[in-house]
């Protein structure tokens, strides 16, 4: 099942913000950002660094976020806004389990 393309990916470092739109209904959406977030995880463990298997942080949050492209020679698509802020947060506190996500998801 395909949920994104490549064009919709931001890597920043080691941390891949992915932004989707609410198109199918906020459940839909929801659902959507869930499946993506098992997939990835349960993708990373398939792989191995230094003999340990590759564990992903994730956290999710819900809101309205502002994009832009960013550069001349090597342009991108940057997300920004208080809604990747709070994801990033959640990020961080998920550690390498089950993905942490806000009260507005």
């Amino acid at each position: 099942m395909a949920y994104i393309t490549p064009e919709q990916l931001q890597p920043q470092y080691d941390v891949i913000v992915v932004g989707s739109g609410a198109a199918g209904g906020q459940t839909a959406y929801t659902l959507a950002m869930a499946l993506l977030a098992d997939d990835l995880r349960r993708a990373a463990a398939r792989h191995e660094f230094d003999g340990a298997p590759l564990r992903l942080q994730v956290g999710l949050h819900r809101g309205p976020a502002a994009g832009a492209v960013v550069g001349a020679h090597r342009a991108f698509y940057c997300l920004y806004g208080d809604t990747v802020n709070t994801a990033a947060r959640m990020c961080k506190c998920a550690g390498a389990g089950p993905p942490c996500c806000s009260a507005a998801f």
